[in-house]
């Protein structure tokens, strides 16, 4: 016989496994080889500190958006220099500006006590950026901020609700769970 058989004993053959347990068993093999999604760890823990290392150059490259928003917000000022937009253009700098530095504060003081190493807190970091671009996108001249036909002024403010939106569950989810 085969060396492989156990004598006395038939030889069944092997049933093929249904597609869904096939399917489960791949998603735990990945689940066990590839984190998916951990709460967020204390940044102070040495074993974390090569992942935040890492993440250096996309932190300066996140950065950007924020100098790409100050641009916008000099155009967004200078076009408001005559005489009949300037207190427009000031309230509307103040705000924008409170807005976006609210979002970078959020994302400071969380990048400096929580080391972020799944995939899925990984995405939500990408959204969260994604909405501050799509906000930074909206930030233009005051003629078109003002005016009450053009979609410059909601999109701002639906952008910047979405990442405040993301940032609250991002809190929420250290303050109930970590």
């Amino acid at each position: 016989g085969m060396p492989w058989m156990l004598p006395n004993k038939p030889v069944r053959p092997l049933r093929r496994p249904h597609k869904t347990t096939v399917t489960t068993i791949m998603v735990i093999m990945i689940m066990a080889r590839f984190p998916i999604m951990h709460l967020p760890c204390n940044g102070s823990f040495m074993e974390n500190l090569k992942y935040s290392r890492m993440s250096i150059g996309a932190i300066c490259f996140l950065t950007c958006f924020f100098v790409a928003a100050a641009y916008n917000l000099g155009t967004m000022l200078i076009s408001s220099l005559d005489d009949q937009n300037w207190l427009r253009g000031t309230i509307y700098f103040v705000g924008i500006f409170g807005a976006l530095f609210q979002t970078w504060y959020n994302d400071l003081g969380f990048s400096s006590r929580y080391t972020v190493l799944d995939h899925v807190h990984r995405l939500i970091w990408g959204l969260k950026f994604l909405a501050v671009a799509g906000s930074i996108m909206f930030i233009t001249p005051i003629s078109l901020l003002a005016d009450p036909h053009s979609f410059e002024t909601l999109g701002f403010i639906a952008f910047v609700l979405l990442e405040a939106l993301i940032s609250m569950g991002l809190s929420m989810e250290v303050y109930f769970r970590a």
